[in-house]
């Protein structure tokens, strides 16, 4: 009836002209694709894309832990990360590596920038993880306080990590896992801080598999005089990689 429009009003359209919604497999026409293309959103623009699996690595003081807490405060706050819009929106952080250092940063963070904390959406899991395994247990810690994140970030892969580094299905799996426990669940982006690799730091550390299953990819290196860090976009799915 709604196709027949006003002038037609009461007439019946036939079923077989009916607009019937799809299940299953999505199939779009290329309008419809070009469509969905133009839909990619961002958890910081044109820098995190949302609904996404990705990894910042760097080598061990190149401050890339900093950088990655720098960038959830910014959501949870919903401020411009350098110089780039955000959504405000909750982070949950999973410091594998222990929380009280965390804590910290976060103090610091604020004391410099004259802001509360009180009452930010962000939510820190103070303890190792293993994700292939226990994802689980993270799910239902958000979901017991009704906490559906943007962004959550996994420091470090080592600490949540129960394979070989080097192995391509142990690594496929690990990503495969972040994807489908809080990604897929949450639609949000999915972090995770790791450590360059061994005498080559313009890559992550360990299976190539890496690169084939992460959606975006962030480098970090440390000026060797300075207290300065460059982030690098080695890696964009499905955007511009960045300057």
């Amino acid at each position: 009836a709604q196709l027949a429009g006003w002038k037609n009003a009461g007439a019946v359209v036939p079923q077989q002209q009916q607009e019937q919604p799809r299940k299953g497999v999505p199939m779009l026409n290329l309008a419809e694709l070009e469509a969905s293309a133009a839909q990619t959103t961002w958890a910081i623009k044109h820098t995190l894309p949302a609904n996404s699996v990705g990894m910042m690595f760097g080598a061990p003081g190149t401050f890339k832990s900093f950088i990655a807490l720098d960038m959830a405060l910014h959501i949870a706050h919903g401020m411009q990360w350098m110089g780039r819009k955000t959504v405000q929106a909750p982070v949950i952080y999973i410091a594998a590596e222990g929380g009280t250092g965390l804590w910290r940063r976060i103090k610091a963070w604020h004391r410099y920038r004259d802001l509360s904390w009180d009452a930010i959406p962000l939510y820190v899991v103070p303890v190792a993880v293993q994700i292939r395994s226990n994802s689980a247990a993270v799910v239902a810690a958000a979901e017991q306080i009704g906490v559906r994140p943007a962004l959550v970030v996994v420091d470090t892969l080592s600490q949540t990590f129960d394979g070989e580094e080097n192995s391509a299905n142990d690594m496929a799996s690990y990503l495969t896992s972040l994807g489908a426990a809080f990604r897929e669940l949450w639609m949000c982006s999915v972090m995770v801080i790791h450590h360059s690799g061994h005498g080559a730091t313009e890559r992550p550390r360990g299976s190539s598999a890496i690169l084939g299953n992460t959606d975006f990819l962030f480098g970090v290196f440390r000026d060797e005089k300075q207290l300065l860090a460059t982030v690098t976009c080695e890696r964009q799915k499905d955007g511009e990689l960045f300057k």
